[in-house]
């Protein structure tokens, strides 16, 4: 009998390899790279102040102020309370958002608790959840500072209301905005003081963050419930 000829070495591995071992499969991930992927032509980095490479036209919001034109300024408040505009420096960029209608307000509402009986006046304040260098903020940092927060000229404060407490019974106020931007993260600053002759050191503080709505999505108020007052050390 002739024995086969042995089939050459070469030979049986291509038909081993085209067999495979277990019919499984080995997935090459193939990275961004070679999935066509390519970086987006803005740097994409964020910071509280815009950074060059985002090519800013603005630094802070004071820059988008016309020529002559100068921040609002809360009454009673001049000794402590920042000045605001609806002009807002986003990612470098100068914008005016659109405001909440007017019939539409938001209404925060601060319990002040053991504060009651030692505070006479509010000064409350709104700000943008986002800096002029695009970073995002909220009450964080605002009470790691809770007096000095606001001097940041890279924030975007856009709303500044003071007024009296003699109107309120209990120890929840409901305090009104209606200037502020619609279809945006906002913060909510509520400050307590002594009365409206010492508006520089307050008693207390409230900080709250608000999704508030595009405009003219409610017809009617909006109620929030805000964080507590507490006192400041």
């Amino acid at each position: 009998m002739s024995r086969p000829n042995p089939i050459p070495v070469p030979l049986l591995a291509l038909a081993l390899a085209a067999c495979g071992d277990d019919g499984g499969s080995t997935v090459v991930d193939a990275g961004p790279a070679d999935m066509g992927m390519v970086a987006p032509p803005d740097s994409g980095v964020v910071a509280t102040c815009p950074i060059a490479e985002n090519n800013p036209s603005c630094q802070q919001s004071m820059d988008c102020l016309a020529v002559g034109e100068d921040f609002s300024q809360a009454p009673n408040c001049e000794g402590f309370c920042p000045g605001f505009s609806a002009k807002m420096c986003l990612t470098g960029q100068c914008q005016t958002p659109a405001t909440i209608e007017a019939n539409e307000p938001i209404t925060l509402n601060v319990d002040v608790g053991g504060l009651v009986n030692d505070i006479s006046f509010l000064a409350r304040m709104a700000i943008d959840a986002e800096t002029a260098g695009g970073a995002s903020i909220g009450c964080a940092e605002v009470m790691a500072n809770p007096k000095g927060f606001f001097q940041e000229p890279c924030f975007n404060i856009t709303d500044v209301r003071t007024t009296g407490t003699s109107g309120f019974s209990g120890t929840v106020f409901p305090l009104p905005f209606s200037r502020i931007q619609a279809d945006r993260k906002v913060i909510f600053v509520v400050y307590g003081f002594a009365d409206d002759d010492t508006m520089v050191d307050p008693l207390g503080i409230s900080c709250t963050e608000v999704d508030v709505p595009p405009a003219g999505s409610q017809g009617m108020t909006q109620q929030v419930g805000a964080n507590n007052m507490t006192r400041i050390l």
